[in-house]
C-alpha cells in the first residue's frame, strides 16, 4: 500500500508539474507588497513550564520584514511571501536566546474552463526557546531557558480539480510534509509523511452540496532521546545504562535510546455544505478513520525498552517484554464549522476530532479541538481580533490502551488572544496583543497517581508596523 500510494504522489506531482511547466511565459506585470515592523513584548512563562516551578519571564524586541510577490491572470498565476524576523533581549544573560527565523510559503496555479491546476509549497526555519531543569541541591528545582534547537520545516501540495459537469466537480490532491530538528536528545522526533485525498462534491441544490473524501497517509518519527526510566510508562529499569551525553544525571536513571514510529491511516468522510443566508455558511464533515501505528524503541545496543503489560504483585511491578508495540484504532471523526459575515466582521466557530500523525514526541496524537473567532472594524481606524480555542490530544498508545496499565499522557490546551490595531494613516499602524495561554497536563503512569501539572502564560505585546506598499 505504501509504495503504491508513493507511486500515486509522484505521478500527480509529475502530471502538476508537466501542466505547470507548459505555462506560457508570465507577463510582466507584477505586484508587490512589503511591511516591516517592531514590538516589545513580555511573557511571564514563554515556554509552559509548571507553575509550581516558578517559570522564569523573558522581555525582548521582535522585528520583522515581509515581502509579497505575485503575478496573477485569469488563468495562470504565481505568489510567493517570503518573511524574516529576529528578536533581541536587552539582558544580556538572555543574549544567546536570540534568533532569525525564515518562512517562505508559495503557490503556483493555471485553470481552465473546467479545471483547476495548483502547487503549493513553503519552507520554514525557526529556533525553538525550551526549558530545563536544573538540580542544584534535593529536592530544588529551577527553570531556566536555553535556545538549545532548529527546526526546519517543508511542505509540498499538488492540487487538481476538474469540473465535470455544472453539478460535479472532482478534487486530487496529495501533501508531502518533512520536519527536521537540527539536534538530537532532545525528547523530540523528526517527522516524515504525505497523505493522498480525493474526493467528490455534487451540488443537490443551488445553496447545498454534499461529497465523499476518501484519504489515506504515511508518516515516520525518528528520534535519538534521553528517555527517564522511572518515570515513562513504556521503559523497564535497565540494571546499568550509560545517559546521553551531556544528559542530567539525578534521582532518575537517564538511558540513550532510538525511537522510531510508523503509522498508515485510512479515513472516509462525508461532506455537506449549506449556505444558509448570503451570509452564513456551514460546512461539515462526518467520517470514520483506522490508524495502524508501530512504535519500536532499543537501547544502542539492541536492548529492548518497550513493555506490552504490566502487573502488580504484592506492589512489585512485572513487566512483559516486546521488541514493539502497536496501535490499531478506529475512532469517528468530524470537523464542524458555522461562519458569519458581518457589515464590519465577521465570526466563526468549529469543533473537530481526529488523529494528528505530526507531533515532537514522534506518535500520533488523538485530539479533539474547538475554536471561537471573531474579528471587527470598531471604527474607520480601529480594528479588533479575538480568538479562543481548546483542545486535548493523547498518545494513540494510550488513548487505546488495551493493557489497561491506567497510564496516560493526556494534556488539555487553553488560549484566549485579543488584539487590536489602529490606522494612524495609510501607512503606519500600531497594534497592541494579550495572549493567555494554559496546559494541564495529567502525568500518571503505570506506578504513580500524581496530580495534574498546570502551566500558564500571559503575553503583552506594543508595536509599530510600516506598509511600504500594498498589493493592487
Amino acid at each position: 500500500m505504501r509504495k503504491l500510494a508513493r507511486l500515486q504522489v509522484l505521478s500527480l506531482l509529475c502530471l502538476t508539474g508537466c501542466a505547470l511547466g507548459s505555462l506560457p511565459a508570465m507577463a510582466a506585470d507584477w505586484d508587490w507588497g512589503a511591511s516591516a515592523g517592531l514590538s516589545s513584548v513580555y511573557d511571564d512563562n514563554p515556554t509552559l513550564s509548571n507553575d509550581d516551578d516558578t517559570p522564569e519571564d523573558t522581555f525582548r524586541f521582535l522585528a520583522f520584514y515581509e515581502l509579497e510577490l505575485q503575478n496573477v491572470g485569469p488563468q495562470k498565476g504565481f505568489s510567493i511571501s517570503p518573511r524574516i524576523s529576529r528578536d533581541y533581549y536587552p539582558d544580556s544573560d538572555k543574549s544567546d536566546l536570540e534568533s532569525t527565523d525564515y518562512d517562505v510559503p508559495g503557490e503556483i496555479f493555471y485553470s481552465t474552463p473546467t479545471s483547476r491546476w495548483s502547487l503549493d509549497f513553503g519552507f520554514t526555519r525557526q529556533n525553538i526557546l525550551s526549558s530545563e531543569s536544573i538540580v542544584e541541591a534535593p529536592g530544588d528545582a529551577t527553570n531556566s531557558f536555553r535556545a538549545d534547537d532548529t527546526v526546519f520545516n517543508y511542505n509540498l501540495s499538488p492540487s487538481v480539480s476538474w469540473n465535470a459537469s455544472s453539478k460535479d466537480q472532482i478534487v486530487l490532491n496529495a501533501v508531502w510534509r518533512k520536519q527536521d530538528y537540527d539536534l538530537d536528545y532532545t525528547g523530540r522526533s523528526d517527522f516524515d509523511g504525505y497523505s493522498i485525498n480525493s474526493s467528490y462534491l455534487r451540488a443537490v441544490t443551488e445553496r447545498q452540496s454534499l461529497g465523499l473524501t476518501v484519504n489515506f497517509s504515511s508518516s515516520e518519527s525518528n528520534g535519538l532521546n534521553c528517555r527517564d526510566a522511572f518515570t515513562d510508562p513504556l521503559t523497564p529499569r535497565p540494571a546499568a545504562i550509560e545517559p546521553c551525553d551531556g544528559a542530567e544525571v539525578n534521582q532518575f536513571i537517564t538511558l540513550n535510546a532510538k525511537n522510531r514510529n510508523e503509522t498508515d491511516a485510512y479515513n472516509i468522510t462525508l461532506d455537506y455544505t449549506w449556505r444558509i443566508q448570503p451570509t452564513l455558511n456551514l460546512r461539515a464533515s462526518i467520517g470514520r478513520e483506522k490508524v495502524d501505528s508501530v512504535q519500536r524503541v532499543v537501547d544502542f545496543d539492541g536492548t529492548t525498552l518497550l513493555f506490552d503489560g504490566v502487573e502488580d504483585i504484592g506492589g512489585i511491578f512485572i513487566f512483559t517484554p516486546t521488541n514493539k508495540i502497536e496501535s490499531d484504532a478506529e475512532n469517528e471523526t468530524y470537523n464542524i464549522g458555522l461562519t458569519k459575515e458581518l457589515e464590519r466582521g465577521s465570526w466563526n466557530i468549529s469543533a473537530a476530532r481526529g488523529t494528528r500523525l505530526q507531533s515532537s514526541t514522534g506518535t500520533p496524537q488523538d485530539s479533539d479541538t474547538y475554536r471561537f473567532n471573531f474579528e471587527r472594524r470598531l471604527s474607520k481606524r480601529l480594528f479588533m481580533v479575538t480568538r479562543f480555542a481548546y483542545s486535548t490530544q493523547e498518545s494513540v498508545f494510550l488513548a487505546n490502551d488495551d493493557n489497561d496499565t491506567g497510564a496516560s499522557r493526556e494534556q488539555q490546551f487553553y488560549s484566549a488572544q485579543g488584539t487590536l490595531r489602529y490606522r494612524l494613516d495609510r501607512k503606519w499602524s500600531i497594534v497592541g496583543t494579550y495572549r493567555w495561554r494554559k496546559r494541564d497536563r495529567d502525568p500518571r503512569t503505570i506506578t504513580s497517581n500524581a496530580d495534574s501539572i498546570i502551566s500558564t502564560s500571559n503575553q503583552y505585546r506594543v508595536g509599530i508596523t510600516y506598509a511600504f506598499k500594498q498589493l493592487q
